[in-house]
């Protein structure tokens, strides 16, 4: 899916196009996709799960390959067309890992290409309608839209744009809208302040002039410390914004002038809210105790940045080792050396053995304390220790996955192996294949985890009472249990009880046997996708999957995709199900209706005929799931 696509290989790099890697959406010819990567090069590379050919406007495919994952596409962008979409600097889109809210796909970093319609057809396949162009110049039209999401303001006519309503409208539900806003409206401190207060980062498409005015940016930096980095100079010399943004964000610091990176208040309240914000402080502060010792409360690992001296003092590194274990790597030699000081540190942080002297993996006592508060140590000590049965036993007891570290001789232990899946029943992969078969261990490890069944015996997949318990776990674990199990009526009825979709498991009769398939998709209505044909042709059936579940439409038969009643029902419990309903349903307007009051991205499923109606359309916009734009139908 479009939501979790990644780069992939290198292009030549050229200045007269960008790439923009795309995911289609399989049922249509046009790119719809949830996001975009931009970075300078020639083409456009889409993957798809369908195999027509694709155009954007009237560029047909140069060439289509196919991968494992299947065919691969590529677009060509002419230059009229990449100059009509909206891109960032270049320093930004190449630190597409760090963006704000730590969302890969924020559009501060990339463009969202989601709101692709057939209503505001700009990359459709085929021209614009004369309908649809009407409606671009229809204010209440785009109002109501932008009201359900900002960002298709983007698609709005030029003197729209520059409506002042309108625009505020679009800011208020996506501070991103501001980017297409006519540039007049850039410079409308009430539209800025609209905008940076839902998103202090649109500071950055505001006007020179409102980047000097001192309380807008007050109002973008509260919301968004980061912000600051768009201000004018003169404002990042001015201690209270600066305050106000390191409050919000202590990384904000690094947008600050020097002077106030020199201002002990200032950089203890940077690193009050994120310890490694010291890494942006003057070299005085970094030498300063009471900064130090603020910034390694709050995060261990800032120790990195702290001047050298500290690195050598012992109560200040035991300080950032209890916070963060990880601390101890930037510590000083000697401290690493020393074993009275290793034994402190493993005591309040166990992982912190990974960065000691290697003579201390030697240490009984030492290793002791430390698999003792982190059972990842155990991976850190010398081999003798892990044949050493009391520092095992304390390991799998702080967690059953030190089992993995332990010597041979410990994974037929059965005590070490009882203490191990008590605390993770998955450890019982690590165990010796003689207490797989102990129906007593396995009874432990499916009970912490059910999906530990996989793990045991075969005889033990045979029986009932560790199947079952396994199953209460996680009804999934069915999976692995043994045939005759899934063909017994009663062990098939409490699975079904626990979870409807355990009816993927069981013996086949039982998927088409109406009365268990009933009790399967009553508890779970995405259990009908394991039904035999016959129960998704049974009315009753299907209507309490749908009523369940709404997007177990999809699973039904084609009579029942057809009934006005079944559709009706699954589209008030999930509008997206409107998706899979038959086609005589989509011009139904009471069914539409029905379905974009639940979810008015499902307008995209509509028949066309609906789509100009102003009715439905604003419904729609009304009642949208999530920050998704309206997507539609083609």
């Amino acid at each position: 899916t479009g939501r979790g696509a990644s780069r992939r290989g290198k292009t030549r790099r050229t200045t007269s196009a960008r790439l923009l890697e795309a995911v289609l959406d399989e049922e249509l010819a046009l790119i719809t996709t949830s996001w975009l990567t931009a970075v300078e090069t020639t083409w456009l590379r889409a993957t798809s799960q369908s195999s027509k050919r694709l155009f954007v406007r009237n560029c047909p495919a140069k060439e289509v390959t196919w991968t494992g994952v299947g065919p691969v596409v590529f677009l060509y962008f002419e230059e009229d067309l990449l100059n009509r979409i909206p891109f960032f600097d270049s320093e930004d889109l190449d630190d597409f890992a760090d963006v704000p809210g730590r969302n890969p796909h924020s559009p501060m970093r990339c463009w969202r290409f989601d709101a692709v319609s057939y209503i505001l057809d700009i990359h459709a396949v085929g021209p614009p309608t004369e309908e649809t162009e009407k409606l671009l110049l229809d204010r209440d039209i785009v109002f109501a839209s932008v009201r359900g999401y900002g960002n298709l303001l983007f698609f709005a006519d030029e003197r729209v744009k520059r409506d002042r309503e309108v625009v505020i409208e679009a800011v208020k539900q996506s501070s991103f809208a501001l980017h297409y806003a006519d540039v007049s409206m850039k410079r409308d401190r009430d539209v800025i302040l609209a905008a940076v207060t839902q998103n202090g980062l649109a500071l950055e498409f505001a006007g020179e002039s409102i980047k000097r005015d001192r309380d807008v940016v007050l109002a973008a930096v509260k919301q968004c410390g980061k912000a600051l980095k768009y201000a004018n100079r003169s404002l990042k010399c001015d201690r209270g914004v600066v305050l106000v943004a390191v409050t919000q964000c202590g990384k904000a610091l690094e947008y600050a002038d020097e002077s106030i990176k020199r201002d002990r208040g200032v950089v203890i309240e940077a690193v009050k809210q994120n310890g490694c914000a010291l890494k942006y402080a003057d070299a005085s502060m970094k030498r300063d105790r009471g900064v130090v010792l603020t910034a390694l409360k709050q995060n261990g690992d800032a120790l990195r940045y702290a001047d050298a001296s500290f690195k050598r003092d012992r109560d200040v590194v035991l300080g950032a080792v209890a916070q963060n274990g990880c601390a101890l790597e930037h510590a000083y030699q000697n401290l690493k050396r020393d074993a009275d000081f290793i034994s402190e540190a493993v005591l309040k942080n166990g992982s912190a053995l990974k960065y000691a002297y290697a003579s201390h993996h030697f240490e009984r006592a030492c290793v002791l304390a430390a698999v003792m508060q982190d059972y990842r140590a155990l991976g850190y000590v010398h081999p003798s220790l892990r044949r050493d049965r009391d520092v095992v036993l304390a390991a799998v007891s702080q967690n059953g996955h030190a089992l993995y570290y332990a010597d041979e001789s410990f994974k037929r232990d059965r005590a070490v192996v009882l203490a191990a899946v008590a605390t993770r029943g998955w450890a019982l992969r690590y165990a010796d294949d003689s207490l797989r078969s102990d129906r007593d261990v396995a009874l432990v490890a499916v009970t912490q985890s059910g999906t530990a069944l996989q793990f045991a015996d075969e005889s033990l997949k045979g029986d009932r009472d560790v199947v079952l318990a396994a199953v209460a776990n996680f009804c999934m674990a069915l999976e692995h249990a043994d045939v005759s199990l899934k063909g017994d009526h009663d062990f098939v009825l409490a699975a079904i009880a626990q979870d409807g979709c355990a009816l993927k498991f069981v013996d086949v009769r039982f998927r088409c046997n109406r009365d268990y398939v009933f009790a399967a998709v009553a508890q779970n209505g995405w259990a009908l996708r394991y039904a035999g044909m016959s129960c998704r042709r049974d009315r009753d059936v299907v209507l309490a999957a749908v009523a369940h579940c709404g997007q177990a439409l999809q699973f039904a038969d084609k009579s029942c995709k057809r009934d006005r009643e079944v559709v009706l029902a699954a589209v008030a419990q999930d509008g997206d199900a409107l998706r899979y309903a038959d086609a005589s349903c989509l011009s139904d307007r009471d069914v539409v209706m029905a379905a974009v009051a639940q979810n008015g991205d499902a307008l995209r499923y509509a028949d066309e005929s609906l789509l100009s109606d102003p009715g439905v359309v604003s419904a729609a916009s009304e009642h949208r799931a999530g920050e998704m734009p309206i997507r539609l139908r083609h």
